[in-house]
């Protein structure tokens, strides 16, 4: 699939970059990785950690369409991770949100089917699902925009494809990230709604959704991971466990503006069009193109109806996390 292959990715944040990069690295024997961000320092800094001949990192921005048309000249793949992604800095920067996830993306678009890219993959959210904020609004439109590139007069070649990832354990401003630099600091931890719930994954589960899209992908499809849920509650409790060795109090700070306190995976309208593929991943498509036509239930793409029932398992993963972190 990535073998002799020259793979183009737009970057999102430290956490996808290495590990992606790394995992292709290992299974693929590739041409090149291209790396193109606007941040020096981080590229510097993987650089040189990574030292490897085969990646290339090229410092721009994706607002400039006539050095995407450049640098993407030869490219097999694009994984498209880069955007804004704070949902407060969002809001307080109306036009550069837009300009970035959304303007950005058309250009990734445009530059794919002028230079034949093979195929496209567009790393979105669950975010994008009945969105009510800005943020989630330029990932919803982004979406649509990938989907429906398909069908782009101009597009001959290339295929788009979406897959849906979500809050990823360990990434960078997660939950735990924020609850372990606190505990290491000794200072209080914040908590917003014990009972707020979220859909939470691996890296390297990601990793995996990432290939099988693009050996099963025709177009039109948009790839979700099934997971099942952690509460607050939960990885509070697993936290405590570990770590609550001083006096220090928890802080009830609320939910925030602009939090849910359920996610989904897909909006109702969706759910007509979406099938499980096996017991790991379901997808939206409507070209009749998946041949195992069951549907997926309410209870699988809502977390008000999941429940995580093996904490032992998770805790194991998050001590991997921290030990690894603190090294």
């Amino acid at each position: 699939m990535f073998d002799n292959k020259r793979v183009f990715i737009t970057w999102w944040t430290w956490t996808w970059w290495e590990a992606i990069i790394n995992d292709l690295l290992k299974k693929y024997n590739l041409k090149e990785i291209i790396v193109f961000s606007r941040s020096e320092d981080k590229q510097v800094r993987l650089e040189r950690k990574l030292d490897n001949p085969k990646v290339t990192f090229i410092l721009g921005d994706i607002r400039n369409k006539e050095l995407l048309l450049k640098v993407t000249k030869t490219s097999d793949y694009i994984i498209h991770l880069a955007a804004l992604k704070h949902i407060i800095k969002c809001e307080e920067n109306v036009s550069e949100s837009i300009w970035i996830n959304i303007d950005g993306t058309k250009n990734i678009i445009d530059v794919a089917i002028e230079n034949n890219i093979s195929k496209v993959l567009y790393v979105s959210t669950d975010k994008a699902v009945e969105p009510f904020n800005l943020y989630w609004n330029t990932k919803s439109i982004s979406e649509k925009m990938i989907i429906n590139a398909n069908k782009d007069i101009n597009n001959s070649n290339t295929v788009f494809f979406i897959i849906r990832a979500w809050n990823i354990l360990w990434s960078n401003g997660s939950i735990l990230r924020v609850l372990f630099d606190q505990i290491v600091n000794k200072k209080p931890l914040t908590i917003t709604d014990l009972n707020m719930r979220r859909f939470y994954i691996k890296i390297n589960d990601v990793i995996d959704l990432i290939y099988y899209s693009f050996n099963h992908s025709k177009w039109w499809e948009i790839y979700i991971l099934k997971w099942e849920v952690l509460s607050l509650n939960d990885i509070l409790k697993i936290m405590l466990e570990l770590y609550w060795n001083w006096g220090e109090l928890i802080e009830k700070i609320g939910k925030r503006k602009w939090e849910k306190k359920d996610e989904i995976l897909i909006s109702n309208i969706e759910v007509e069009d979406t099938y499980v593929i096996n017991d790991k991943y379901f997808v939206i498509e409507n070209l009749g193109t998946i041949s195992n036509k069951t549907k997926v239930k309410f209870k699988e793409y809502s977390t008000s109806t999941n429940t995580y029932n093996n904490l032992s398992e998770i805790k194991k993963y998050i001590i991997e996390l921290f030990n690894n972190y603190e090294k």
